[in-house]
């Protein structure tokens, strides 16, 4: 686990497409290339590789009250092996005290919430129809 590089972008590009490839009924999830790279440029991240291949990744961006996240994202072949909960759980040790974590998920997203609320993540409220097709947002926080 190391935080991403410059050079990771193809790696985090490489990630999302094949969980599309994978997985097209990805809830809540849409990061075109495009918007991907605007996204990799604009934060900071860090990612979990098993030698030179990214298998997870966890982009946000550091406001002056929190550290707000953006983009999580796991290559589907590395699924239910606990990495993300690894990976989330670094970012929560290595936030500064004083910053909050910030992220939002589909409400229809069982696992990714189940996992947030299980690191003690709370939901602080809601963006109604945020998502194509009119799907919730819930927003969580961690202090």
């Amino acid at each position: 686990m190391r935080p991403l590089k410059p050079l990771d972008e193809g790696r985090v590009q490489q990630v999302v497409s094949d969980l599309y490839r994978c997985h097209r009924d990805l809830i809540g999830f849409h990061w075109p290339a495009e918007t991907l790279q605007a996204e990799f440029h604009s934060t900071e991240g860090w990612g979990t590789f098993h030698g030179q291949r990214l298998v997870n990744f966890v982009l946000y961006r550091v406001t002056p009250v929190a550290w707000e996240i953006s983009v999580v994202a796991s290559h589907p072949e590395f699924w239910g092996q606990g990495l993300m909960r690894s990976l989330l759980s670094h970012i929560i040790v290595i936030k500064p005290a004083d910053k909050e974590l910030w992220l939002e998920v589909h409400c229809e997203n069982k696992g990714a919430w189940g996992l947030y609320e299980s690191l003690g993540f709370c939901r602080m409220g809601v963006r109604a129809n945020y998502y194509p097709g009119g799907g919730s947002a819930w927003l969580y926080t961690l202090r």
